[in-house]
């Protein structure tokens, strides 16, 4: 990728090349440990001529590396530290870490906070309580929106119809449990926002079940969700709702330290 001046910077190839580069570099979001050149223009769609121009710029930034051996590129630590300044900067991270804690010093389960990213689920913050059971979706990446009890809340909160615009797109049956039909995902969405919590076993990950509800901003939009997530065989569905009650109580003192005068569920306990 040819280097950008300041009097070619606007230049519609120079966008050209910015936006591919971007493209290459949102690919490393996707949660695998690392990518060929082969594997990254396969999933872009651009030329392997192409994408080793871009990895080279990238790895000169030190934004990604390349193993010598293997010749994949990877995320380098200047990715980790611009990432960071999210988090370090982001006040709903900022004030949810310290009540996580908390609550999985008092659950005994693990806790998470998760977030749109668009139309995704990011996974932002999570401590693992003694019970731990290792998932395929990590702290930093994306998960299912649609069969993820985080996801259900972010999905519920939604304007109807951008909800509907995502449910009605190909969803991928993550495991035998997952829920995919448009209208059977329409009614428990409803279901979801009606009721302030929602609940996913085994359907991203067999043996591992959690629940979720909203964060609340100071205009009562939903900026998150708080999760718990357990072994499923620890917890039997009649005891959900004996976690449903400090995870509620949790989400209540985050969404008004967010600014929300009223946190509209569970009643105050």
């Amino acid at each position: 990728m040819p280097p950008i001046t300041e009097d070619d910077s606007s230049s519609p190839a120079a966008m050209k090349s910015l936006r591919s580069a971007l493209r290459v570099l949102m690919e490393f979001t996707s949660g695998s440990a690392s990518y060929t050149v082969t594997e990254l223009a396969a999933q872009t769609g651009l030329s392997k001529s192409h994408i080793s121009k871009i990895a080279a710029a990238l790895a000169d930034a030190r934004l990604i590396r390349q193993d010598p051996s293997s010749q994949a590129y990877s995320v380098a630590v200047r990715s980790f530290i611009l990432g960071s300044q999210f988090f370090n900067q982001d006040e709903l991270c900022s004030h949810a870490l310290p009540l996580l804690r908390d609550l999985t010093e008092r659950t005994g389960h693990s806790t998470r906070l998760s977030a749109l990213d668009g139309d995704r689920a990011a996974y932002l913050i999570g401590i693992n309580g003694p019970l731990f059971t290792d998932s395929p979706w990590k702290i930093g990446t994306y998960m299912p929106i649609h069969s993820t009890s985080a996801g259900r809340i972010l999905l519920a909160f939604m304007d109807e119809q951008d909800m509907l615009a995502i449910i009605h797109q190909p969803l991928r049956k993550v495991t035998p449990a997952t829920v995919v039909d448009p209208s059977a995902l329409v009614k428990l969405l409803h279901t979801v926002r009606d009721k302030g919590f929602s609940v996913s076993r085994d359907e991203n990950t067999l043996g591992l079940a959690a629940i979720s509800v909203p964060v609340f901003d100071k205009h009562r939009v939903v900026i998150g969700a708080l999760s718990i997530a357990f072994p499923s065989h620890t917890v039997a569905k009649k005891e959900e709702a004996e976690l449903l009650i400090p995870l509620q109580r949790t989400a209540r003192t985050l969404s008004q330290r967010m600014g929300c005068p009223v946190y509209p569920y569970g009643g105050a306990r």
